[in-house]
């Protein structure tokens, strides 16, 4: 089983058409699934007024500041409630799990691999934010969601790699030297 995390301003649906994936999926059995980045819908005062911060941009994180902590808990729904419910209402194998993702997605990739050593069999990271406690895009949303910046460190791949003490795993991180925005945001 694949989780595929999609980036800032994606959804699960357009995730699911950007990645092409369903050929490659299909030719080896391979259930996969695109959660959603954010709650959608739910009623945060500003919770759509910033693309990068809000609806589309949960960071897989589990927020604590008062604001956001009801609905944005998007940690503990990636790791526990969405694999839990996938493999009761499919037959999946939830114990060959990989993740990939793109953009803030990937980081998220890597970030749930290295808070959780074991949980997954293979990691892939397309253009990830990969250090967001220096990105502004990771500060706005860790301030706003965890209240400081350094909260944001216990999700922050670079952090997380200095301490990781799990199994090697297989990872990819494709960084592009060319996008934009990898010289202020990736």
């Amino acid at each position: 089983m694949l989780w595929f995390l999609s980036g800032l301003t994606s959804t699960d649906e357009n995730a699911r058409t950007k990645a092409n994936v369903y050929e490659f999926a299909s030719k080896y059995g391979l259930a996969v699934v695109f959660p959603d980045t954010s709650p959608r819908g739910v009623d945060i005062e500003g919770v759509d007024d910033d693309w990068a911060c809000g609806s589309g941009a949960g960071f897989y994180c589990n927020a604590t500041t008062d604001k956001w902590k009801k609905h944005y808990n998007m940690y503990d729904y990636i790791t526990k409630e969405l694999p839990q419910l996938v493999g009761e209402l499919f037959a999946v194998d939830t114990s060959r799990m990989a993740v990939t993702g793109h953009s803030m997605g990937g980081h998220g990739a890597l970030s749930l691999h290295l808070k959780n050593p074991g949980m997954f069999k293979s990691v892939s990271a397309f253009a990830p934010i990969y250090n967001p406690t220096k990105s502004p895009w990771g500060v706005k949303c860790y301030t706003e969601y965890l209240g400081s910046v350094e909260a944001g460190k216990a999700y922050d791949a670079c952090e997380l790699m200095k301490s990781y003490d799990g199994p090697f795993v297989p990872m990819l991180v494709d960084q592009p030297t060319t996008d934009k925005w990898v010289p202020v945001q990736l």
